[in-house]
């Protein structure tokens, strides 16, 4: 801890100018590019309703950033299943093709997988309730046997961690958890993704008996949320047959990305991206000018190429 004025950190704030607003890595949706990405050191949290397609959302991200920029993951997700439920389910998303059920790939093309998300995707097993504190130590540990530097965390979900109130309020309680999660972040230089459900209140009904998207300040447990929040995304399967403000019905299998807030600044900005859900190679895809693409594949496009005029480096956030 200290005090600083500016005269004592012109050196750092001339870094800082010469840099710019530094976005993080980018997604691999185009509806999402300016709204949304994972930059290191920060936090992003993510509210929807069960089935919603939040685990679902955030595998999809991770395998990408990993494909695209060798990113590494720990991941605690419970309610997903056990470690192998969860590497299968990342296998199946990794190569578009269930390693399970009738259409199940061989053998050959099983290992293969299995040996492609090895170096990338580390899942917390316990037999026990887990603290956040003990969830730490645990990533400590492992980062120093393997040798190896994990980008991002994820709890998945929030209240399946064992939270000790100390005879705090909720509200405070959960205002120096988040606070703690964002030092975290920032010490740590990784990214801390906490999914999270809604709150329950008559206000997240629509007058016709379907939910709606939760706001920010309708996370479970209050508006601490809100206040601590640096990206801040609801997650919303909207009702199959009816319609958008255009008068278009929704389809059964579309999901919004709604992001409510944006920091650091320069990350994002406020928006809603469009997704839809391919069943059987459990992946999401996006339409772009009446055209369908699965995660990355707009950016490999002609048609993105020519508008853009860029050439973009890889394994580099944007």
């Amino acid at each position: 801890m200290n005090i600083y004025n500016s005269s004592q950190r012109i050196t750092e704030i001339d870094a800082l100018i010469s840099k710019g607003f530094q976005k993080g890595y980018q997604m691999p949706f185009a509806c999402l590019d300016d709204l949304y990405s994972v930059k290191l050191g920060a936090t992003s949290y993510y509210c929807g309703h069960e089935y919603s397609g939040k685990s679902e959302f955030l595998f999809e991200r991770d395998v990408w950033l990993s494909k695209k920029f060798g990113l590494t993951h720990c991941i605690f997700s419970p309610e997903t299943g056990n470690v192998d439920d969860i590497l299968c389910e990342i296998a199946h998303k990794w190569i578009g093709k269930p390693l399970i059920g009738p259409f199940k790939v061989d053998e050959k093309s099983k290992y293969k997988a299995l040996q492609a998300i090895s170096p990338y995707f580390h899942i917390v097993s316990v037999d026990k309730e887990v603290s956040l504190k003990q969830i730490f130590t645990m990533v400590d540990e492992y980062e120093k046997k393997m040798g190896i530097n994990i980008n991002t965390l994820t709890i998945d979900p929030f209240n399946e961690l064992q939270w000790d109130m100390n005879g705090l309020p909720r509200d405070m309680w959960l205002e120096n958890t988040l606070g703690d999660i964002r030092r975290q972040a920032r010490q740590r230089n990784k990214h801390i993704t906490i999914i999270t459900h809604p709150i329950e209140s008559d206000r997240l009904y629509h007058k016709d008996g379907y939910m709606l998207p939760p706001t920010r300040k309708q996370y479970a447990g209050g508006q601490a949320w809100a206040r601590k929040g640096e990206s801040m995304v609801a997650i919303w399967r909207p009702p199959h047959g009816q319609k958008d403000t255009d008068g278009i019905p929704f389809e059964d299998n579309e999901c919004h990305i709604i992001v409510q807030k944006s920091k650091p600044k320069g990350t994002g900005q406020l928006g809603l991206g469009i997704l839809y859900f391919d069943y059987k190679r459990s992946a999401y895809f996006e339409y772009v000018a009446g055209s369908k693409y699965y995660a990355g594949e707009y950016y490999d496009s002609q048609e993105y190429k020519t508008i853009k005029g860029l050439d973009v480096k890889d394994n580099e956030p944007f």
